[in-house]
């Protein structure tokens, strides 16, 4: 669904890039019209399906401290195929090497699509190449989607710590 927002004169609802669009004041003045070009017309844009969300889980965190933070989110089209979870992961690890080095990130793990399968196998390759210092994988209880990787990449991988359990 496009949506506009009044107090920022923005549109809403597209997939990225086109998830926030700012609005000229001719098209703010002529809205049905704008609505019906940026849906159907001349300006047609994809409209996402489903947002990706990037959530990180903290180890031992303290009583008062939550164990888990949304950090941020992307629209996009039904099971896209993107640069966005490299982005992330290079993002993070950039921020923690300057902002908190005694903070190590582990893992990152995916919902378990296919459009993820590449980014999980670049990462546990350049894992086992030394390149990487993390580990990637697929969300076990996609109970469905997990058998039939094991059919496709006949293994997974578990993480425990810094240690890495092959199955």
């Amino acid at each position: 669904m496009l949506e506009f927002n009044i107090s920022h004169g923005v549109l809403v609802g597209g997939a990225y890039p086109d998830h926030l669009i700012t609005l000229s004041d001719l098209e703010k003045e002529n809205l049905e019209k704008t609505i019906i070009d940026y849906t159907s017309g001349s300006k047609k844009i994809k409209l996402a399906k489903e947002i990706k969300a990037v959530a990180i889980t903290i180890q031992q965190a303290g009583p008062q401290q939550r164990k888990t933070y949304i950090i941020c989110g992307r629209p996009q089209g039904l099971n896209e195929d993107s640069q966005f979870n490299e982005y992330f992961c290079e993002t993070l690890l950039q921020y923690l090497s300057e902002r908190n080095p005694l903070v190590n990130f582990l893992n990152a793990c995916v919902d378990g699509v296919a459009c993820d399968t590449t980014f999980v196998i670049n990462v546990l390759n350049d894992f086992l190449s030394g390149k990487k210092s993390y580990l990637a994988n697929k969300h076990a209880n996609h109970v469905a989607k997990a058998i039939r990787n094991q059919f496709v990449t006949g293994t997974y991988v578990i993480s425990l710590g810094t240690m890495s359990i092959f199955g």
